[in-house]
């Protein structure tokens, strides 16, 4: 049996809040001001920057168009005289990207901006966005990407001085139009051509060989605008590192869809000819092409505040905020390979200076050199200049080719670790002067960073039953960083139980109680699938690690549901061009008239006979008259169109694929049961979009899709009036009604795919949050796992804490008299406190007694039977 309760609960939220949000006035009312929706040109389907994608050759490549046609819908951000101002939260188009901007005004000064998003049911804390500097069309922020689709926002905006004009919020969609698949460039080797316009360029061919570049058609630009003279300049002065100051998290497959993002704001919304950067690093490593005819040549850029160094320095932005993390290992040593290049390019010295509008900067400096602002980002600043950093690896890569490396350190390893440190060594490396050790937690982004003179160090500071990654680097007498170790891990030691095994009722009978994870935990964990996709793992591997042994294999067939919205024995549909009547007991199919009696038919319907319950009657209806057509025993069948509408009682309709059956709930019986029959395939889009948010990540849908279609083959028999239910009983199910676009491309994306274990379909249980180890079932499959994937931001259940009041346990179990204490007896052995509670004991002022953990999860209230005091 799956637990559905989670997403049940989730929802009933998310329906509150909307119903809240629409019955709640709106006080903001300022007039002129615009509300922003951008359709990008992005869409599921559209395939990831290709890896490994081929340098790109210097010749221009056509791009994809910025949809002209912008959804707009006016909501008013009040603006007061002091500069302040709010826009309440409301619902949206979906959207991934947000940037607020206003009109350009010298007396507006100290702005600041926060948003809220709606992800997945739930809002946000006010996020603050960071205000650009650049002075070139409208002011605005630095757009914030959303790694899950948003449906809903609210904004501030403060002042210190004057008060922003014409404030426009942007919400950007980037699956809302499709991007063609376009094949990777052609290798071409860093050996150019003279333009007329780069004849006074002495150096072409270049020491240091042009890394792979994704070009604009890969990712799907759009062309922006025609820009102001001067366009290009004969070389490049040097080097402006940025960071967009976005997502750290954000999947490698999005990469893409982020750049179109900028692209669409930076043209759409702030007004410029297209997008700021030269070239975009993203933190596997990838380089895009950014502004158009920009991989050869100097193209005046957007990005330093400064026109004259926009002119003649390229700006290069890493993609994520490097404010609060260190830049991963793959993203510097891609944008040290840029850099050199263009170096090289263009015959610069990294450790020289240029002067441009009467002003001298470093050849490779940093946004915040240029113009008063955090950009890159303590990090990405503290590595632009440290020892052995980027001005120190682009230098020496300029004058060798090639960045010299020492190899990696051999031996690496974990000799001990107590609950708050770890000791590691590793053996020496000839020629290094240190070692540069980095870790971190497994489950977080914030790094630290630890140089090591000797063999051996011992971490401190660690948190107590954590899992922590490491790598390992030697550092050469000149400050290069050689080649790292593998990623390597290690756990310390519990610290002591987290969780308590008994209470001792308090006088006020509020008993607290804290736990792990949402419903019973067997097989896959719906928010595991969600944060392992988020790390970039596919969906084939997020089930193998929840349904261990299982291997993927192909089913289809027919598949009979329950509709158990159909509460009386009444199957009406609308009328409808096509629509058929099959008698299973005769095998007759008959053509429904759409028109009878000299009127038209606006309904069928089928119900018991009424002079003889045991049989039914097929009726239509004309006007407002119900008349009989004719009578029949057994099955009847509504069948024909790719989809039919169902009446329910409360007089609301639901589409569903696939015919409508009548069945009799036994034989003889006068009663019946609304069937849903129909191919396996059409059923699985029905349900995935009910058992998981429509915006999670693809790769989750697609795992999602396999286990619900297995469920549902496993279900299929052959007798019986149906195979399987449409609650949280079996799997929620809401037909075509409950469809949408992502959760059917990612069906589509597993057709026909399910689980098989000894050549069966698997019994694919699955819940809504693990809480860190799965529960074992009754398949060798459905074993305990550790599910470190469940444990990331956007999982709001994976921990959480409920005071429930002794009188509720009371009247529950009222043998015990007054509850007096609680002490849990035995759990399951896996994870924290000793894991899920098996066996636990009430102990009243009349007597004790013992109950399961699953009784007191339902009697408590709880999320899960994984709990403690």
């Amino acid at each position: 049996m799956h637990s559905r309760l989670p997403r049940r609960s989730f929802r009933t939220l998310i329906a509150v809040a909307m119903m809240a949000f629409a019955f709640t006035p709106v006080t903001a009312n300022a007039a002129g001001v615009d509300w922003s929706y951008i359709a990008n040109p992005d869409s599921p389907g559209a395939a990831a920057a290709p890896e490994g994608a081929d340098a790109a050759s210097p010749e221009d490549v056509s791009d994809q168009v910025i949809p002209d046609a912008v959804e707009t819908e006016e909501s008013p951000v009040a603006i007061k005289k002091s500069g302040d101002g709010a826009l309440g939260r409301r619902t949206v188009e979906p959207f991934r990207m947000v940037g607020v901007t206003w009109a350009e005004d010298p007396e507006v000064t100290g702005v600041a901006v926060h948003v809220q998003v709606r992800t997945a049911g739930e809002w946000s804390d006010w996020i603050e966005l960071t205000v650009e500097d650049i002075v070139i069309g409208r002011t605005g922020t630095d757009p914030l990407w959303l790694d899950e689709a948003g449906d809903g926002i609210a904004v501030k905006v403060e002042s210190e001085t004057g008060k922003p004009e014409d404030v426009q919020v942007s919400t950007i969609d980037p699956d809302a139009n499709p991007v063609p698949d376009v094949k990777p460039a052609a290798f071409a080797p860093a050996n150019y051509s003279l333009s007329d316009q780069d004849a006074d360029v002495s150096t072409v061919a270049t020491s240091v060989d042009q890394p792979a570049i994704i070009t604009r058609a890969q990712w799907g630009a759009g062309p922006g605008t025609s820009c102001s003279a001067p366009t290009t300049k004969p070389r490049a002065l040097g080097v402006v590192l940025h960071h967009t100051a976005g997502s750290n998290t954000a999947a490698k497959a999005d990469s893409a869809s982020i750049i179109r993002g900028y692209q669409t704001y930076h043209v759409k919304s702030r007004g410029w000819c297209d997008i700021g950067y030269a070239f975009l690093i993203d933190r596997w490593g990838q380089i895009f092409e950014g502004r158009k005819g920009g991989i050869t040549k100097q193209v005046r850029g957007a990005h330093s505040g400064v026109d004259a160094v926009n002119q003649d320095a390229t700006g290069i932005s890493m993609m994520g905020n490097f404010d609060v993390a260190e830049p991963p290992a793959a993203m510097k040593d891609a944008t040290v390979r840029l850099a050199a290049w263009r170096m090289s390019l263009f015959g610069n010295d990294p450790n020289g200076t240029y002067t441009t509008g009467g002003k001298t900067y470093k050849v490779l400096n940093g946004h915040r050199d240029v113009k008063a602002t955090a950009c890159p980002g303590q990090y990405g600043y503290r590595w632009l200049n440290e020892a052995g950093g980027m001005r120190t690896r682009v230098a020496a890569m300029v004058a060798s080719g090639s960045v010299p490396q020492l190899p990696v350190p051999s031996g690496v390893g974990v000799v001990s670790t107590t609950a708050n440190s770890a000791t590691l060594s590793w053996k020496a490396v000839a020629g290094a002067k240190q070692y540069r050790l980095v870790w971190r937690k497994k489950s977080g982004a914030d790094a630290k960073l630890l140089m090591v003179s000797g063999t051996s160090v011992v971490v401190p500071g660690l948190d107590a039953g954590t899992d922590y990654v490491y790598t390992l680097s030697a550092m050469s007498p000149e400050g290069l960083e050689g080649l790292r170790s593998a990623t390597l891990g290690f756990r310390t030691a519990n610290g002591g139980t987290t969780l308590k095994n008994s209470i001792t009722v308090p006088s006020n009978g509020n008993i607290v109680i804290k736990g792990h994870g949402y419903g019973h935990g067997i097989g896959m964990s719906q928010h595991g699938a969600q944060g392992a996709a988020r790390q970039g793992v596919k969906y084939n591997n997020i089930l193998s690690h929840y349904y261990p042994g299982t291997t993927l294999g192909t089913k289809s067939g027919i598949i009979r549901i329950q509709l158990t919205q159909v509460t009386n024995s009444e199957v009406k549909v609308r009328a409808a061009s096509g629509l058929k009547f099959r008698n299973f007991t005769t095998g007759t199919v008959i053509t429904l008239p759409t028109t009878l009696n000299g009127g038209s038919v606006s309904d069928w319907n089928i119900v018991p006979r009424s002079s003889d319950k045991k049989q039914s009657t097929l009726r239509y209806k004309v006007g407002s008259t119900w008349r009989d057509h004719s009578h029949f025993t057994g099955v009847g069948q509504f069948e024909g169109p790719a989809m039919l509408e169902i009446y329910l009682p409360n007089g609301s309709k639901v589409k569903y694929r696939g015919a409508l059956r009548s069945v009799p709930r036994s034989s003889g019986a006068t009663t019946r049961h609304a069937v849903n029959a129909l191919p396996i395939e059409s059923y699985v889009k029905g349900v995935v979009a009910r058992e998981m948010p429509s915006g999670w990540h693809t790769e989750a849908l697609k795992a999602q899709s396999v286990a619900a279609r297995t469920y549902g083959v496993r279900a299929i028999v052959s007798g019986g009036t149906h195979d399987i239910c449409d609650t949280t009983s079996c799997q929620v199910y809401g037909g075509v009604s409950a469809e949408t676009a992502s959760t059917n491309t990612a069906t589509d994306g597993t057709s026909g795919k399910v689980l098989m274990y000894q050549g069966k379909p698997a019994f694919t249980q699955f819940s809504s949050s693990s809480g860190g180890w799965t529960n074992k079932g009754s398949q060798p499959y459905l074993k305990p796992v550790r599910d470190d994937w469940d444990n990331f931001s956007g999982n709001k259940v994976h921990n959480w804490t409920l005071t429930v009041k002794a009188s509720t346990i009371e009247k529950k179990h009222t043998s015990i008299g007054k509850l007096q204490s609680i002490t849990i007896t035995k759990r399951n052995g896996y994870g924290d406190a000793g894991g899920r509670v098996s066996s636990i004991t009430l102990k009243g002022a009349k007597g004790s007694k013992t109950i399961t953990g699953v009784t007191a999860r339902w009697d408590f209230g709880m999320r899960s039977d994984w709990f403690g005091f």
